[in-house]
């Protein structure tokens, strides 16, 4: 897997408007493949873990 499906991943994690992230991957991707948008836009979010070990990063998402 392509560093930018990973980092547009952890975007989508971070909470990032899909446009933001796309707008991302276009500046670094040098023109790679529609698949791997079609990857991170489908990429589900939700996250389940101990939150007594939640990064102050992730704070902007909803856990279930």
């Amino acid at each position: 897997m392509a560093s930018g499906v990973v980092v547009g991943c952890l975007r989508k994690l971070q909470g990032w408007s899909i446009a933001s992230i796309f707008n991302e991957y276009d500046r670094y991707a040098q023109g790679k493949g529609e698949s791997d948008l079609q990857f991170i836009e489908r990429f589900d979010a939700k996250i389940e873990y101990d939150t007594t070990h939640k990064p102050d990063w992730i704070s902007s998402i909803q856990l279930s």
